[in-house]
């Protein structure tokens, strides 16, 4: 069976203009694919199949950031980080290949949060690393980063 899965995903933008034109934040992604591991914390939706039916390519979604399921970092909390230096633990939407299995992604970002919503906090000139593979995320460092609170395990004053 097919499923539509609408989730709230990290994005980033390298020009502070293009983010002042838009003016918004993000709205949910949505991908289309068969659900074929279906774990406590995540699914994992596949939309690549080779022709005997096994998984080639697709996400692994946590499931606290799937929009029915959505379970968010405090917002009260928040107010007290704006225009600070923070870091934040996260774990991300992963993309997988060849039909490797895989989990959420670990990520760790530093930067100035600049401002949230009820959905995700604008995090200006971050630095973003995969713990997994202890390398940026992007490579080519973005002006800004979208992170969900639904993704957010933890932030603190980094000042």
């Amino acid at each position: 069976m097919v499923h539509i899965i609408n989730y709230f995903d990290a994005s980033f933008v390298y020009d502070q203009e293009l983010l002042n034109k838009r003016n918004e934040f993000p709205q949910t992604s949505a991908s289309v694919g068969l659900i074929t591991k279906n774990e406590k914390d995540f699914i994992e939706l596949s939309f690549v199949l080779d022709n005997k039916g096994n998984k080639k390519e697709g996400l692994v979604i946590p499931k606290r950031t799937i929009k029915n399921f959505q379970e968010k970092y405090p917002i009260t909390k928040i107010g007290d980080f704006v225009d600070k230096k923070i870091s934040i633990d996260w774990i991300d939407v992963n993309k997988f290949y060849d039909g490797f299995d895989s989990e959420p992604t670990k990520m760790y970002t530093e930067g100035t949060l600049k401002k949230f919503n009820e959905n995700y906090l604008i995090v200006e000139k971050p630095e973003t690393i995969n713990i997994i593979e202890m390398k940026n995320h992007p490579i080519k460092k973005p002006e800004l980063y979208f992170i969900p609170l639904s993704l957010i395990m933890n932030i603190k004053d980094y000042e």
